[in-house]
């Protein structure tokens, strides 16, 4: 424990502090992964276009299902940045929905597009209660219309299990 004093005179109070961080027990090997793609541009079809990944870290063979295996906590935080282009005349908007094991997770990101132009959607969102040990598959849904394309180079999710407060 670290301890340091505050206040003046007669007053002066000790407070202690620990010396580590309150999640430390449940410290481990945390599950990671990533992927990008997909392997060439893709239309964002109005019915959803699930991305098919050209490369993915763990050596999985490379399409839709992303595999997470959680070791430590069960919770993992996913992070991502998905290339879009408008070859449109008229702004288009697209959202992005990502699912573990075919469930999806919050409220879908969403994305207006002016026409002619490129966009990167940023995505950050955490799952949780995920079984320890079992693997879950993460799949990423683009829906927009068929004037926007998926871009192959500009498309990436990584995905790590975290430490999570114990109290």
């Amino acid at each position: 424990m670290g301890e340091f004093i505050s206040g003046r005179g007669r007053s002066r109070t000790c407070h202690a502090y620990p010396d580590s961080p309150r999640f430390a027990a449940s410290a481990g090997p945390f599950a990671r992964n990533s992927a990008a793609g997909p392997g060439s541009d893709v239309d964002a079809d109005p019915g959803g276009t699930t991305i098919s990944w050209l490369l993915i870290e763990s050596g999985a063979t490379p399409g839709t299902n992303i595999p997470i295996t959680p070791q430590a906590t069960g919770t993992v935080l996913m992070s991502a940045v998905i290339g879009l282009h408008n070859v449109g005349l008229s702004a288009q908007d697209v959202s992005v929905q990502i699912l573990v094991d075919a469930a999806p997770l919050a409220i879908p990101f969403t994305i207006s597009i002016p026409s002619a132009s490129f966009a990167e959607l940023p995505i950050l969102t955490l799952a949780s209660a995920l079984p320890i040990g079992t693997t879950a598959n993460v799949t990423v849904i683009v829906t927009g219309s068929n004037d926007v394309n998926i871009v192959s180079t500009g498309s990436y999710i990584s995905i790590y299990e975290v430490a999570v407060a114990t109290g």
